[in-house]
């Protein structure tokens, strides 16, 4: 008996046209189970590998929350001791900090010094202001007034019988201030 190795199909074309539509093109044998196993696997380890960064910086975020609360704003060092405010017009220290929303106790790194500067913008007397920290318990609030230039009536009301009641002071860009009391300097204004 002779053996005769067995030939493995290749893949290459058969010759004729009826060879051609029986003969596959590959002879490809596919292991789906093994492939569809190891795509899962890849599928769960990028899963787990997400959930395990998620959690790294979860954990960071709030252990870094828990220092600097505790460092900074629950520190009683930092509270604010002393506010100087200058002014170089008519506005008291408790109109500007009223007004600021800012008192002392509170925490100096909870103020917000844009938003204090914006809410002193929003005064009519108010041309410039400038907030300071100065650490550990100190707020420095420096304030420019507008300077009026002329008054301005109404025009229902008779000149001859002036009242700054129903007047408004004017600065030199055109802002109205209302005045709630006389000053002798604003007298003199056309």
């Amino acid at each position: 008996m002779i053996l005769q190795k067995r030939q493995r199909k290749q893949n290459k074309r058969a010759s004729t046209s009826k060879q051609r539509k029986r003969q596959h093109l590959l002879d490809v044998k596919v292991r789906a189970k093994k492939v569809a196993a190891r795509r899962t696997q890849s599928v769960l380890l990028t899963v787990c590998g997400f959930i395990l960064i998620a959690s790294v910086l979860g954990g960071i975020a709030f252990g870094a929350k828990r220092i600097l609360n505790a460092l900074f704003f629950a520190n009683s060092d930092y509270a604010l001791k002393a506010i100087e405010v200058t002014s170089d017009g008519n506005l008291t220290r408790e109109t500007i900090l009223r007004a600021a929303h800012v008192a002392e106790g509170k925490n100096i790194f909870s103020i917000s010094l844009p938003k204090v500067q914006e809410e002193l913008g929003a005064l009519p007397q108010v041309e410039e202001s400038r907030i300071q920290r100065i650490l550990p318990n100190k707020l420095t609030i420096s304030i420019q007034e507008r300077r009026p230039v002329a008054w301005v009536v109404p025009p229902d009301v008779n000149v001859a019988t002036f009242n700054f009641e129903n007047a408004y002071l004017v600065d030199r860009r055109g802002i109205l201030l209302k005045t709630k009391s006389l000053a002798p300097e604003y007298l003199g204004l056309p």
